[in-house]
């Protein structure tokens, strides 16, 4: 009686986990740029370049808007004397009363890949806001492939997914665009 109790305690707990272990396990495009981010935010970031930019550092009231702030960090590299490479860029910006915090990952051209360009969003992070927003985004080919609000992950398009593609897309080409004309290298 008691073995027939251990076993039926034991099979509950390997259902109870089952579905741990089924979600543990994530597509490889995932955990590329799971290990990429890891390594580009690994002791704050102080393998790279860091270029900062700030707008209204007096922190002076906007008409209409009150407290306006914003600072941006550029995280970028320069192999080998060649063009440099943003590799991460952080936006945190105070708006009136709400906080923002942006984060915005591309993809390090590979020397093995040849069709590999510099520029191409693989993760956004927002979070903060009036709606309190906690948002992560993974991208593979300019795609959308999933999205992580919260506690929910979704790796299906649905419902906002197009205009919540276009919309990350479209901030992360205007942070890019910033740092390209930064021209950040010497002459």
């Amino acid at each position: 009686m008691r073995r027939m109790r251990f076993l039926a305690l034991g099979g509950a707990v390997l259902f109870a986990l089952a579905p741990l272990a089924a979600r543990a396990k994530d597509p490889p495009e995932i955990e590329r740029i799971r290990a990429q981010y890891k390594e580009a935010t690994a002791g704050g970031g102080k393998a790279f370049y860091v270029t900062e930019v700030e707008i209204n550092t007096g922190q002076n009231n906007a008409p209409a808007v009150g407290t306006y702030h914003k600072k941006i960090r550029f995280f970028w590299d320069w192999p080998s004397g060649g063009n440099a490479i943003l590799v991460r860029a952080e936006l945190e910006a105070q708006i009136s009363a709400p906080h923002y915090i942006e984060e915005y990952l591309f993809a390090i051209p590979q020397q093995d890949e040849p069709d590999a360009r510099q520029g191409k969003l693989i993760f956004a992070y927002v979070r903060g806001g009036y709606e309190e927003r906690d948002t992560r985004c993974y991208f593979k080919d300019d795609k959308l492939i999933r999205v992580v609000e919260g506690n929910t992950t979704r790796d299906q398009p649905a419902g906002h997914w197009p205009t919540l593609d276009r919309e990350v897309q479209t901030r992360a080409k205007k942070v890019l665009d910033a740092f390209r004309a930064l021209d950040v290298l010497p002459p």
